[in-house]
């Protein structure tokens, strides 16, 4: 067997002999997948000159990121501490991957003196045996250094109370620290769901630390007699399994709050971290207490109608007891407006959207810290006023930079002007964060879609189904990625088995089915359908949603389409009135990918025109990320230009 595995695309097999040279010059056995034995079976050989290497070295470049091979190669070398990594490209790599050292190698031509080929043969050494030499080491352990930044994971808090109905205040009282301690700038912290994802003989912090990728964990337990209180937390460094500190807090009901703050900044201390302090901590009712931690319980677990419609109620209750409780007032609005946007207005909507700015502005009056706020009510602003939204995404983003709520929030916005690279940074940095939260997996397997790393975003929806077995959102969107672009049919026929045993057979999936099979056979029965759907749409409401326009023309329907879009109406890009689907353009329509019939038609400027988009590219001069790959017949941004310049299309 072989000291060193190379993993590699196979358009740069020239970098990676050129690898493979140095190393055999150095010393080192090394193996490629051309000196594969003829007889033997591919996967099997490669998993057993995978298994016994003493170093995995991985060439990242555009195509090995996309590679399924290369991605689950280097997975199992990072799981198995023998990771090495080089880039020759600037690609950006995939996560987790972008947690470990990389050494660029861009300008590398097999010089065995070039300083970042000595850091990777350093790390071979390391692994390997041998003089490291002089140079810093690219090992995936030394991610994990003494000196690496601080993550925190607040775990929930054992509920010692005797009675499993208090389960949802010792949940509530874990989840106001982790809140407190995650406000700060300097402190990241791991996201509720996945740190209360591990509960009993599964808080083991060495566990959690190669789960989540945690450095620290805070955990306790809370005990409730009346209205005392007893909270005791302990702080645990992950790699040493060593308790940093300890304390016990004891209480009234009414002193929840100071308790809470005392925690948060004895393990600022014990980290010798610095945060913004929490909002002004008010004597509050401790009924209002109670019924905001009930309501934020549903809230941070159920977003079905039923769910938040109990939330809301609850935390309704909590400031109507204590009206100037900061903390209910913004998780409230938070509430209503996530209720407005996916099920609607009960009554007229105009004035329930004041009602929901007003209530926005109020709890942001008493808590201006509120990153995730701002997002929430710039929801419900007029899409077309773009410029609007990049001040306060900064400002959000300022306020709340690790916070996975927020990232993951914050990722739809560039998506919606089809910055989809920007996107998928942001909900990267989401789901590091958070990793088993729902919306974070959501945004980074759409974003990976609509960019264009098919075979990323197919890993990524099989990794999500696993982690939301229940979930048929994430069946739902792996079938639509199987079907556009990748019409890998085999697969969306498995996806559309799994549903049905699953009992996930939505009408919204059998709408991704029925335009799968469309795609596949060229049966014409299906774009009468959509189109007849299309304009019973528009007669009902006066718009219709625009991934129809996009289905229309992957179809082959173009004139159809265009026709649509002259007919419809968008005046609620500017006048913020609700149209049919949601309040924002639909991000899917920017992606040459999944759209690339719609966008590869000369008419498509116009629709960009209509949503207000063509003008906001003009003047800011951030195109979406399509405008400068040259996948348009004619010339795009010229088009918008003249199209922007025209007062017709205002």
């Amino acid at each position: 067997m072989s000291d060193v595995f190379i993993s590699y695309a196979h358009t740069t097999a020239r970098q990676a002999q050129a690898a493979a040279a140095a190393l055999r010059a150095a010393g080192y056995s090394v193996w490629l997948d051309d000196d594969l034995d003829v007889h033997r079976a591919f996967t099997q050989a490669i998993e057993e000159q995978l298994t016994a290497a003493k170093a995995a070295l991985v060439i990242w470049s555009a195509d090995a990121a996309k590679s399924q091979w290369v991605l689950s190669e280097a997975n199992r070398a990072r799981e198995d501490g023998k990771l090495v990594q080089l880039a020759i490209d600037r690609t950006r790599l995939p996560m987790p991957f972008d947690q470990v050292q990389c050494a660029d190698l861009s300008d590398w031509t097999g010089e065995a003196e070039h300083p970042n080929w000595r850091r990777v043969t350093a790390s071979i050494a390391t692994l390997v045996g041998g003089d490291p030499a002089t140079a810093p080491s690219l090992t995936a352990t030394s991610a994990a250094t003494p000196t690496a930044e601080p993550l925190l994971a607040v775990l929930a808090f054992d509920n010692l109370s005797g009675d499993p109905e208090m389960a949802w205040f010792s949940d509530g009282v874990s989840d106001e620290i982790q809140q407190t301690v995650a406000r700060g700038t300097s402190l990241k912290v791991v996201g509720r769901a996945s740190s209360f994802h591990y509960r009993g003989a599964d808080k083991a912090a060495q566990r959690i630390a190669g789960a989540l990728g945690a450095t620290h964990v805070l955990d306790g337990s809370v005990r409730r007699a009346g209205q005392r209180v007893r909270i005791s937390a302990q702080l645990i460094e992950c790699e040493g399994a060593v308790t940093l500190w300890s304390d016990r807090f004891d209480g009234e009901l009414t002193d929840v709050f100071e308790l809470q703050d005392g925690i948060a900044a004895a393990v600022a201390k014990a980290l010798r971290v610095v945060f913004a302090p929490a909002s002004p901590s008010a004597p509050i009712d401790p009924a209002a207490h109670e019924a905001y931690l009930k309501g934020r319980q549903l809230y941070a677990t159920r977003l079905d109608k039923a769910g938040l419609d109990s939330a809301i109620a609850l935390m309704s209750e909590a400031v109507r007891l204590a009206p100037g409780y900061a903390r209910a007032c913004v998780v409230l609005a938070g509430a209503r407006i996530l209720r407005f946007r996916q099920h609607g207005a009960e009554g007229a909507y105009t004035p329930m959207r004041a009602e929901l700015l007003a209530a926005a502005d109020s709890a942001l009056a008493l808590d201006p810290n509120a990153g995730a706020l701002y997002l929430n009510r710039a929801m419900l602003e007029a899409p077309r006023v773009q410029s609007r939204y990049e001040p306060i995404l900064e400002k959000a983003l300022a306020l709340s930079p690790n916070d996975s709520a927020t990232l993951a929030l914050a990722s739809s916005f560039p998506a919606r002007v089809g910055h989809f690279a920007a996107a998928v940074a942001l909900a990267d940095r989401a789901v590091a964060l958070d990793p088993v939260e729902p919306i974070a997996n959501t945004m980074r397997g759409l974003w990976l879609g609509a960019q264009g790393a098919t075979s990323e975003a197919t890993l990524w929806w099989e990794r999500a189904m696993d982690l939301f077995p229940d979930s048929p959102l994430f069946v739902s969107n792996a079938m639509s990625s199987a079907a556009i672009p990748a019409r890998d049919w085999e697969r969306v026929e498995a996806l559309a088995r799994r549903a049905e045993r699953r009992s996930f057979y939505s009408s919204e999936l059998r709408s991704v089915v029925g335009y799968a099979n469309a795609l596949r056979t060229g049966d014409p029965q299906f774009g009468e359908d959509l189109l007849a759907f299309a304009y019973a749409e528009l007669a009902r409401t006066g718009t219709v949603r625009e991934i129809l326009f996009a289905w229309l023309c992957q179809l082959g329907r173009n004139d159809d389409a265009f026709a649509l879009i002259e007919a419809a109406s968008f005046e609620f890009v500017t006048e913020a009135r609700q149209p049919w689907y949601g309040l924002t353009t639909v991000p899917s329509i920017f992606s040459p990918l999944q759209s690339g019939a719609l966008i590869a038609d000369a008419r498509y400027p116009r629709l960009c025109a209509r949503l207000g988009l063509a003008d906001y590219w003009v003047e800011s001069g951030r195109w979406p990320d399509f405008a400068d790959q040259d996948v348009t017949p004619y010339d795009f941004k010229a088009a918008c230009r003249r199209l922007a310049a025209s007062a017709t299309t205002r």
